[in-house]
């Protein structure tokens, strides 16, 4: 009984007693120079103040927060307890140069204490010792370093320790070439380690040429390769084709892309966050020969049909041009049909569609041009010719189209008699209303404006116009702007996307957009650090937690995994995530 009344004596105390310990503020880091694929450990001490506020670090702007670990212990010596907690941040780079870890501020008791301001050389690669040399140590054997340093402090370790071994290629077909002929840049992914996600960090736009940037698959097969006696994955992340505009020694400047590592740590562990460059790459762009300027530069095909040998002198022609190849095609335009006294030329309508499958970007424009014909009897069409430069010929091609004649018969109808057309031979020119069918004129004198419909009728417009007051400020401006139906309307649209996937990769693209369109974060801030931030602050279960970020990360590196789920794992795993977000919707607002 005395045992319990001292220890709760103690407890009562111990707070008013923490009074009389001075309060110390200050920060250390562990290096004053990392590398861009390194994290910097930096600590925050408090001292002499119980249960002290998280340290605002708002004020970074070369580095970003993480991961985070708070540890605290308790001294009671001469009637004096001593409190201390350390915050600890492991903080990424962004840039490289000098990154500035400011001040922070602590307000106690009228008083400010603040930390150093440490300013740190960041450089690019890592900078932390690979694969070193550590003792074995036994299950009894707990070195300082080790018992002390928080689980987070061990990982990081763990995570440095592994060698990292990825790096960005860039090539391009041809490093010679004619202005306006075609190139392909494509950049690739060497890698050791296993990779969950690769972002663009730098804009795809290369000064000086027109670019045409094939389209990513939803997933990326790798290839192994030997190189220097190591066995590496390689995948094309980015592929373009690439016109030149003008000529000269033109630049292709690098692009940078965040890269994710698996850790491979823990199961759940954070993806590590590093940065890679391609090489610059020069290209040398010569002007095209006399008589080639403003030509179309590749190796094309022209053809020009119709679908008719014979036709009324009153109906419209379709004829149809199609130009196909692998120059820039949206830059082609096809070769005007000029008119005659038998027929009047109407402007043509032009859809243009490349083709990504091959090696070269290759793609093909139709034109088809409408034509009436002004008298009947045989119309004959001339030849149309389509000029460009063949660069692998090295000279200027012209491909010309058999002339055709079309047997015209019938009689060109007066205006005046011309009542209808079919709707798919109209063609509108000036005041032309011949399309207007004719029809019977009925009797005005049977008092219509009389009868009780007619008045309903005037009625109804002042209706519709109630409603759609009704709609314009009750309804939209009220209910359909109300969080409550947002929400659901999100919920409903995310639930939609799940539910008509093709692939298992798709899930990441779709929760990640929900999270960013549910709290107004930034696709580039939704990590697992800030899903795990947003679900503990709204209390989300820990299963929900645990299985959301498990199938997320699932997700993520399906692009790069070679090992396939099936349909039914899929399946399962969607109608999951889905009643993950029903019972977490409502609580995250």
């Amino acid at each position: 009984m005395k045992k319990k009344t001292i220890c709760f004596l103690i407890a009562w105390l111990l707070p008013l007693l923490a009074f009389g310990a001075d309060v110390e503020f200050k920060a250390s880091i562990n290096a004053d120079k990392i590398g861009m694929d390194d994290f910097l450990i930096y600590t925050i001490s408090v001292k002499g103040l119980q249960n002290p506020p998280a340290p605002d670090l708002s004020g970074l702007k070369d580095l970003q927060v993480n991961q985070t670990s708070q540890s605290s212990e308790f001294s009671f010596v001469n009637g004096v307890a001593n409190y201390g907690t350390n915050f600890v941040y492991y903080l990424k780079p962004l840039k490289k140069g000098k990154a500035v870890i400011p001040s922070s501020l602590l307000l106690y008791q009228g008083k400010e204490y603040k930390t150093q301001e440490y300013t740190i050389e960041v450089v690019d690669g890592s900078l932390a010792p690979q694969n070193p040399q550590r003792r074995r140590r036994s299950v009894f054997d707990f070195g300082d370093d080790d018992f002390f340093s928080s689980p987070m402090e061990r990982m990081n370790r763990q995570r440095q320790e592994q060698p990292i071994e990825v790096l960005l290629k860039a090539t391009v077909s041809k490093k010679r070439v004619l202005k306006g002929e075609q190139l392909t840049y494509t950049v690739y992914l060497y890698t050791r380690n296993r990779v969950e996600s690769v972002n663009p960090l730098s804009k795809q736009s290369i000064s000086g040429f027109w670019q045409e940037w094939y389209p990513v698959p939803r997933s990326i097969e790798g290839e192994t390769k030997q190189i220097d006696g190591k066995t590496y994955q390689v995948y094309t992340i980015r592929k373009a084709a690439l016109f030149p505009t003008r000529t000269g020694k033109l630049k292709i400047t690098p692009m940078e892309f965040e890269i994710g590592l698996a850790d491979g740590t823990f199961m759940f562990s954070v993806p590590r966050k590093i940065t890679r460059s391609t090489p610059e790459l020069e290209i040398e762009v010569l002007a095209l020969p006399a008589g080639a300027q403003n030509l179309p530069v590749g190796n094309f095909g022209f053809e020009v049909e119709t679908d008719k040998i014979e036709a009324d002198v009153n109906d419209i022609l379709a004829v149809k041009l199609k130009i196909r190849g692998n120059g820039n095609i949206k830059t082609v335009n096809p070769p005007e049909f000029p008119g005659s006294d038998s027929f009047k030329v109407f402007p043509p309508k032009i859809s243009r569609n490349f083709d990504t499958n091959g090696q070269r970007l290759s793609g093909i424009l139709d034109a088809e041009i409408p034509i009436s014909f002004k008298q009947a009897g045989n119309v004959t069409f001339p030849s149309l010719e389509f000029k460009y430069f063949d660069p692998d010929q090295n000279r200027v091609a012209t491909i010309a189209s058999a002339p055709f004649t079309i047997k015209v018969t019938g009689v060109k109808e007066k205006q005046a008699d011309i009542h209808t057309m079919p709707k798919t031979e109209i063609v509108k020119t000036g005041d032309d209303i011949d399309f207007i069918k004719s029809g019977t004129i009925y009797d005005q004198d049977s008092r219509f404006y009389a009868t009780g419909l007619f008045k309903l009728l005037l009625l109804l417009p002042f209706l519709l116009n109630i409603l759609f007051v009704l709609k314009i400020f009750l309804f939209d401006r009220v209910i359909a702007n109300s969080s409550l139906v947002n929400r659901k309307k999100l919920l409903l649209k995310t639930v939609k996307e799940l539910q008509n996937i093709e692939e298992y990769g798709e899930i990441t693209g779709i929760l990640e957009r929900y999270l960013s369109q549910k709290t107004g974060l930034g696709l580039a801030e939704i990590g697992r650090n800030t899903i795990e931030d947003l679900f503990d602050r709204h209390k989300v279960g820990e299963r929900d937690r645990s299985l959301f970020l498990k199938i997320k990360s699932e997700a993520e590196s399906a692009k790069f995994s070679p090992i396939k789920k099936s349909v039914r794992e899929t399946r399962q795993d969607v109608t999951a995530i889905i009643e993950i977000l029903k019972r977490i919707d409502n609580k995250i607002k």
